[in-house]
C-alpha cells in the first residue's frame, strides 16, 4: 500500500477512537448515576397532610416519553418510557393510591 492510504487508514482509526471516546464521556457525563441501579424510583413527599390513609400520586415528567431500543452502555441519558412505565407499575401495586397526576 502506498503511503497515502496509510494515511488514510490511521486518519479513520483515529477518527474512530475518538468517536467513540467523545460518545462514552458524554454517556459517562449524563447519566445519572444514583438512578441507575435503584429500582424504586418514586420518592414519597408529604404535599399536604390529610386524615385519610389514601394517596394519589403525582408524576412529574420532563421531556419526551421515548422508548429507545438501543444498547444501553452507548445510550446518552436514561431511557424515559421504561422509567415511566416503572413509576405507573410502581403507583398500581401500592394499594394505598387512589389516584395519579401527571
Amino acid at each position: 500500500m502506498s503511503k497515502k492510504r496509510w494515511f488514510a487508514l490511521l486518519g479513520a482509526a483515529v477518527l474512530f477512537i475518538v468517536s467513540v471516546i467523545s460518545q462514552l464521556s458524554t454517556t459517562a457525563a449524563t447519566t445519572d448515576w444514583g438512578n441507575l441501579l435503584d429500582e424504586d424510583r418514586i420518592s414519597e413527599k408529604v404535599k399536604e397532610e390529610g386524615t385519610g390513609t389514601q394517596k394519589i400520586a403525582v408524576a412529574n415528567l420532563n421531556g419526551v416519553i421515548q422508548d429507545e431500543n438501543s444498547n444501553p452502555l452507548l445510550a446518552a441519558g436514561e431511557n424515559s418510557y421504561r422509567q415511566f412505565l416503572a413509576m405507573l407499575d410502581q403507583a398500581a401495586e401500592d394499594d394505598s393510591i387512589d389516584g395519579l397526576i401527571i
